[in-house]
């Protein structure tokens, strides 16, 4: 059985949780629009207590705006790959056996993607239509938007030779100062 982890800010002190995503109704709206705070988001977990006895399960209240989906891949360090993190990347040529290797390597932020290549383009609404569509995938978009149209990735993958640098939310002020360049210093 496969298993979903995410990961998401406390918010009570805003602290990063891991564990399964619960997005739970305080009451049952018959007619009209849900009130604002209706919704209650929280990561449940588990702690191991000691042999043979029963798993604690912990609930806790998170931010909603920072849950962010496991990939199912990792790092070249084996840090685990989650939505919405910030990872350095290296040029589809670059590859190991190239003269080229690690000439360039580019910071990109991890998304989902849901079918948005040309063969799902809608000509009748001018727009990708999310609702015919047969692929969905994890992709690095990339920070320098210049370079991006430059170094696509393909079939060699997005995830090649990757390390990831931080997340978009605890590196907002790291993000902004480097946007677009790909000499920045490298959050710790």
């Amino acid at each position: 059985m496969t298993r979903r982890l995410y990961r998401a800010k406390r918010k009570d002190n805003g602290a990063w949780v891991e564990g399964y995503y619960v997005l739970l109704h305080k009451t049952t709206v018959c007619c009209g629009e849900e009130p604002e705070d209706n919704a209650v988001h929280q990561i449940v977990y588990e702690h191991m207590t000691d042999w043979n006895l029963p798993n604690k399960w912990y609930r806790v209240a998170v931010l909603p705006e920072t849950v962010c989906e496991f990939t199912g891949m990792t790092d070249r360090n084996g840090r685990m790959i989650f939505e919405n993190d910030i990872v350095m990347t290296q040029e589809l040529s670059d590859r190991p056996y190239s003269d080229r290797k690690k000439t360039k390597r580019l910071l990109g932020v991890v998304k989902y993607v849901i079918g948005d290549g040309d063969r799902f383009y809608n000509p009748e609404t001018g727009d990708y239509d999310r609702y015919c569509c047969y692929s969905a995938e994890w992709r690095v978009d990339k920070l320098d938007k210049e370079d991006a149209a430059r170094y696509r990735h393909g079939a060699w993958g997005d995830f090649y030779d990757c390390i990831v640098v931080g997340n978009i939310f605890d590196d907002k002020q790291w993000l902004e100062d480097n946007h677009g360049k790909q000499d920045g210093v490298v959050p710790e």
